[in-house]
């Protein structure tokens, strides 16, 4: 399927002719549709590429977070443990706990990191190669 050079319609590759305006397709105009077909699928491959680096970079930040702070929680919980400050260790666990689940709730809702490139709807864990709203390939 490529548009017709007359009036823009999309037409069959195999049409000598354009159904809706009667233009005759010549060989270099289908040649200069075919190169401008393939140049917006590159196009659109570089940018689901680019935004499939820039979820897997927000997933490698979100990693790296959630291991600095279970190093942080380690020394913090184990230095107040040695001073005998058992409750203390507690209630840094628990502040620690909700303080990570808001920055990755807020990672992942308002950055919209597993977002559908197509549709914008939030993607689940088991998405799988096509979008569950409107099918489009991921």
């Amino acid at each position: 399927m490529f548009k017709c050079p007359n009036c823009k319609e999309l037409i069959s590759e195999n049409m000598i002719a354009c159904p809706f305006c009667r233009h005759e397709i010549s060989a270099a105009e289908r040649t200069q549709a075919e190169k401008e077909i393939r140049d917006e699928e590159e196009k659109e491959n570089r940018e689901m590429l680019i935004k499939i680096q820039a979820a897997a970079r927000a997933r490698k930040i979100c990693f790296a977070c959630m291991v600095i702070y279970i190093i942080l929680y380690i020394l913090v919980a184990g230095f107040l443990g040695l001073m005998g400050l058992e409750y203390a260790a507690a209630m840094v666990c628990l502040v620690g706990v909700f303080l990570f689940m808001a920055i990755f709730a807020f990672i992942m809702f308002f950055t919209k990191i597993y977002a559908c490139p197509h549709c914008g709807k939030i993607l689940y864990r088991n998405y799988g190669p096509y979008c569950h709203s409107c099918g489009g390939p991921l």
